[in-house]
């Protein structure tokens, strides 16, 4: 996970012009939920978030990548996700990573906020969805996915509407991309794995299955590749430190650090927050 900043790209019209369906679907869903007796039903018509020109949006935003796991799924499924749920919100089991059990489900979510731009983000089917995975380290098949979960710290409340001035009091566990910065809370280590530098980072890695057992072995693959390149720069740069002259060596350096930058290092790269570190760490100073 990376941080991403939102002023990138503009909102879509669509969501945000007057008279444009982002309009009309807040109104209706605000009038929805004012009718009594409405608030543990489920509205049907959130659509919007859904339209082309947000997915394109979303896309551009996040270079066609999963906004958690940073994992280019060029053709494969994916969806827009509410970091706030729209329709419902589940109680976590932070001991399980699961869902509560005996705790009701919360309904309505966060509704007025179902075509809201900066709720909105790109997720791959693995970290939006509840589906069973086995996870490096673990040998037992659990069920991961971001779906209807948001906790909180301790002693908050969810906001329950529009008008209820509850929204900035709230201090989510799991980590906002495009308002935090993932790297404070989550560190990569050796042979793909991803851990935690906090209980937030923690709570995020559990709830959307960062340490899946495809996903640790596709960071893996990146990490190996990686490395090998950091072992060539490295040697050229002992060969330039016993002849400053040497014209091949700075050839093959040159060289190196550009494959670096372009394949490592460019924002479209995958597990772009997991190279970042590796040179950070390898080489530094040597790359901005």
């Amino acid at each position: 996970m990376r941080r991403i900043d939102r002023n990138k790209v503009a909102p879509p019209a669509v969501l945000t012009a007057v008279g444009q369906p982002g309009e009309r679907e807040r109104n209706a869903t605000l009038a929805f939920y004012a009718v009594p007796g409405n608030q543990g039903k489920t509205f049907t018509g959130f659509k919007v978030y859904r339209h082309e020109a947000v997915k394109a949006a979303l896309k551009e935003l996040f270079d066609d990548k999963c906004a958690f796991c940073e994992m280019d799924y060029g053709g494969a499924p994916w969806a827009v996700e509410h970091f706030r749920p729209k329709g419902a919100i589940d109680a976590l089991d932070v001991m399980t990573m699961g869902r509560a059990k005996g705790v009701a489900r919360l309904k309505p979510g966060y509704y007025w906020l179902a075509a809201d731009w900066f709720n909105l983000m790109p997720a791959c089917t693995d970290c939006n969805s509840p589906r069973g995975h086995l996870f490096t380290g673990g040998g037992r098949k659990r069920t991961s996915g971001k779906a209807n979960f948001f906790p909180l710290a301790n002693g908050c409340v969810h906001s329950r509407s529009q008008a209820d001035g509850m929204l900035a009091g709230e201090q989510p566990m799991l980590i906002d991309p495009t308002v935090d910065d993932p790297a404070e809370h989550l560190e990569f280590k050796k042979g793909g794995i991803i851990g935690s530098r906090s209980v937030r980072g923690s709570i995020t890695v559990g709830v959307l299955g960062l340490q899946r057992d495809p996903l640790v072995r596709k960071r893996a693959q990146i990490e190996k590749g990686l490395r090998f390149v950091i072992d060539t720069v490295r040697s050229q740069l002992v060969r330039l430190g016993i002849d400053a002259g040497d014209a091949l060596a700075r050839i093959d350096l040159d060289r190196a650090m550009a494959r670096i930058k372009d394949e490592y290092l460019s924002d479209g790269a995958p597990f772009l927050s997991m190279c970042k570190q590796v040179v950070r760490e390898e080489l530094p100073g040597l790359f901005r």
